[in-house]
C-alpha cells in the first residue's frame, strides 16, 4: 500500500513540474493551471497514507473519493479546453477559477467523457461493468458512514476483524482511479508524456534526434513498468496501439 501511494505521489509531483511551462489556452492565467490540480492530488494521496498509518481506514477511503472527484474534474477541464475550436477564453472555466461559477457535477463530467470522440473509447474500456459508478457508490458509503462498521474502522482501540479487508479495497480503488487518470489524461493531452530530450538538445546547441519528439519522460515510463504492465496490461496494450508516443 505505502509503495503504491509513494509511486503515485512521485508520478504526480514529476508531472506537475513537467507541464508547468506548457502555455495554457482559453484561461486568464500565464501558467498551466493543471500543475496545481495535479499537485493537489499528490497532497491528497499524502493524507490518505497518513490516515492508513494512523489506522483511520474509513477516513482514508473518504479521502479516496476526494481523489476520484479531482481526477474526474481534471479530465473534464482538460477535455473541455482541448475540444474548444475557437481561441477565445472559456467563460465557464474562467468563472470557476474566480470562484464565481461551479463546474458541472461529477456525473455530468463523466457523461461528457463518455460521449466525447476523444475519450469515449478509452473510457468505455476502463468502465467495463459500470466500474465508475460502483466505485463512486462504494466510496460514498464511507463518506456518509452508511454502516456502523465504518465508524469502527476509524477507532484503533477497537478490534475490527475486517480492517485489513478494507485496506485491500483501498489499494484496488486507488489503482483503478489512477489508471483511469493516466490513460484518459494522456489520451487528451498526449504531448504531456513527451520527454525533454528534444528541447534539451536545442538548449545545448545540438541537433536533436528527430525521434526524440516521440520519447516519453522517464517518470511516465516508470509507472508503466512498475504498475500498469502488470495491473492493466490489456488497456495498456490498447493505449500504446493508439498512441503516437514510444512507450515500452
Amino acid at each position: 500500500m505505502y509503495d503504491l501511494i509513494r509511486d503515485y505521489r512521485e508520478f504526480y509531483d514529476s508531472l506537475s513540474m513537467h507541464i508547468f511551462n506548457h502555455i495554457p489556452t482559453l484561461t486568464p492565467l500565464i501558467f498551466n493551471y493543471e500543475t496545481y490540480i495535479i499537485g493537489s492530488m499528490s497532497k491528497t494521496l499524502n493524507l490518505i497514507e497518513f490516515a492508513v498509518r494512523e489506522g483511520q481506514i474509513n477516513d482514508a477511503l473518504s479521502l479516496c473519493r476526494n481523489y476520484y472527484e479531482v481526477v474526474i474534474l481534471h479530465l473534464y477541464l482538460s477535455l473541455k479546453v482541448s475540444e474548444q475550436t475557437n481561441f477565445s477564453r472559456n467563460d465557464k472555466i474562467e468563472s470557476w477559477m474566480k470562484g464565481i461559477e461551479r463546474i458541472p457535477d461529477f456525473w455530468k463530467n463523466v457523461e461528457y467523457l463518455k460521449k466525447s470522440n476523444t475519450t469515449k473509447d478509452i473510457v468505455m474500456k476502463l468502465n467495463q461493468g459500470e466500474k465508475l459508478k460502483s466505485l463512486k457508490d462504494s466510496l460514498n458509503d464511507h463518506v456518509h458512514f452508511n454502516s456502523y462498521h465504518f465508524l469502527l474502522m476509524n477507532d484503533t482501540s477497537v478490534t475490527y476483524s475486517q480492517r485489513n479487508d478494507y485496506v485491500n479495497k483501498l489499494y484496488l480503488y486507488l489503482n483503478e482511479i489512477f489508471s483511469l487518470h493516466y490513460f484518459t489524461m494522456f489520451t487528451i493531452n498526449e504531448h504531456y508524456m513527451r520527454s525533454t530530450d528534444y528541447t534539451d538538445s536545442l538548449d545545448f546547441g545540438e541537433d536533436p534526434d528527430p525521434d526524440s519528439l516521440l520519447w516519453v519522460a522517464p517518470f511516465v515510463q516508470k509507472i508503466v513498468d512498475e504498475h500498469l504492465k502488470t495491473e492493466h496490461i490489456e488497456i495498456l496494450d490498447y493505449f500504446k496501439e493508439k498512441s503516437t508516443m514510444l512507450i515500452n
